[in-house]
């Protein structure tokens, strides 16, 4: 566990094992490694499985080959300016399909599907919704 050791007057110690985007957000600064960094800024996962997208997810590489997949987004609300990738690697005829929170939009529709190998969707939220980037 660290925290930060130059922080903002007035402010409490924050700890970077919570959410690292939040704390860079806010403007603390944090002494840190590269390493550290990297980790803490999420990592690539791969998947066969439908599921919901992390708010550490930073990209899902998505293998369909034993069926269609759907990635479920965060509540855009707890997601404001992060960006996540999702990427379809098999060359199977089945679909990946990035789905908003509940009834929320990716630039106006409510799915974003991957049907080609290597297709890639790129999402960031504004608090609202997702848009393609």
């Amino acid at each position: 566990m660290m925290s930060n050791t130059n922080q903002r007057p007035g402010a409490n110690p924050v700890s970077l094992t919570n959410d690292l985007f939040e704390v860079l957000q806010e403007g603390y600064r944090v002494n840190m490694t590269g390493a550290q960094l990297l980790a803490g800024l999420g990592a690539i996962r791969t998947t066969t499985a439908s599921a919901a997208v992390a708010l550490g997810d930073v990209t899902v590489i998505v293998d369909a080959t034993g069926g269609n997949n759907t990635q479920t987004l965060p509540a855009a609300a707890s997601a404001t300016g992060r960006e996540f990738v999702i990427k379809k690697k098999d060359a199977s005829a089945n679909t990946v399909t990035v789905k908003g929170n509940g009834t929320e939009l990716i630039d106006g529709a409510n799915t974003k599907v991957i049907a080609a190998q290597y297709g890639t969707a790129r999402v960031k939220s504004d608090g609202v919704q997702y848009w393609v980037q």
